[in-house]
């Protein structure tokens, strides 16, 4: 089963639920509509409890409802990604839409430069920071599969390439690997 948009995007289920890691909570109905589809309470809350960047609930309160929104704006800026697929970055110009947990590595103070641990995610090292300050965003990223229109991901902040271990390109993997460099993660404390 799959949710069409007006804009013909398709969402499946799984890929609504993949979603839920950028949402801290949902709504009840949604909830209930992922336990119908086989999703227990605890996968559902280790989704909702994952790290990274954040929708706000006042903003969006499920997948569903964030395809929604996003499929009546028009997009900032449009590209490619490596491998075909589309990469549409949108702003939305309200209260902020959520959190973005990457920071670049110039935001940070030398003291807390000294604080950075590193961690490996999908095979290569990355930086992370924890902290209790989160950076507000009115940002928004959507990547689609360039052959149907499918929903790859969406999420609020900015734009992160691949990490670089998957990218085949020269010059793309160049790109990342100093994108990667100058940013971090950001932890909750």
């Amino acid at each position: 089963m799959e949710e069409k948009t007006k804009m013909n995007l398709t969402l499946s289920i799984d890929r609504a639920f993949y979603l839920l890691k950028h949402f801290s909570k949902i709504d009840s109905k949604t909830r209930f509509f992922f336990i119908q589809n086989n999703y227990t309470n605890e996968l559902i809350e280790s989704a909702l409890c994952s790290s990274g960047s954040k929708f706000n609930y006042r903003f969006c309160k499920n997948p569903f409802e964030l395809i929604e929104k996003i499929e009546r704006l028009q997009p900032l800026h449009f590209f490619k990604q490596e491998n075909g697929n589309e990469v549409y970055i949108f702003t939305i110009e309200s209260n902020f839409i959520g959190v973005d947990n990457l920071i670049p590595l110039e935001d940070l103070t030398l003291t807390e430069r000294s604080k950075i641990k590193y961690e490996l995610r999908n095979g290569y090292e990355i930086g992370t920071f924890t902290t209790k300050k989160m950076h507000p965003t009115k940002e928004c990223v959507l990547v689609l599969k360039s052959d149907s229109n499918e929903v790859v991901t969406i999420f609020p902040g900015i734009y992160a390439p691949p990490f670089p271990i998957s990218i085949a390109n020269e010059e793309l993997k160049l790109k990342a690997e100093y994108f990667w460099a100058n940013h971090l993660f950001l932890i909750n404390q």
